[in-house]
């Protein structure tokens, strides 16, 4: 819970990009053996792979965001403690980026997975 405290409000973002994102990476490569559908697995394939990359941007975005809310603090700080307040603050901000990363780790993974193998496997013959 430490981590959510230090990274701030937009951790709670990331947790709901994650939430969406790795249930919906998981469809994906269960629908990309599993389903006959050529259309379903690209499309959640694809899905997946735009809640990830959606995810990983939000923690970078979310990074930058807090490290401008650092520089505004520190540039009033005492000298002396300037350099230490600056560096604890990115450890913070750096939060969201760790974050970010691992809730968009499976959602990139399988949905790359699930996107590949949805446009290298032929469509199923045609019922007669």
């Amino acid at each position: 819970m430490m981590m959510f405290q230090e990274g701030g409000a937009s951790m709670y973002g990331l947790l709901c990009c994650g939430l969406i994102g790795n249930p919906l990476a998981l469809a994906a490569v269960v629908a990309a053996f599993v389903a006959k559908s050529k259309g379903a697995r690209i499309g959640l394939g694809a899905a997946s792979l735009l809640v990830g990359g959606a995810t990983l941007l939000a923690g970078v975005v979310a990074y930058f965001y807090w490290m401008n809310v650092v520089e505004d603090a520190v540039a009033f700080a005492d000298a002396a403690m300037r350099a230490q307040l600056y560096e604890r603050g990115r450890e913070e901000a750096m939060t969201n980026i760790w974050f970010g990363a691992a809730a968009s780790f499976l959602p990139l993974v399988l949905g790359a997975i699930g996107l590949v193998r949805g446009l290298l496997t032929p469509p199923p013959p045609p019922a007669p």
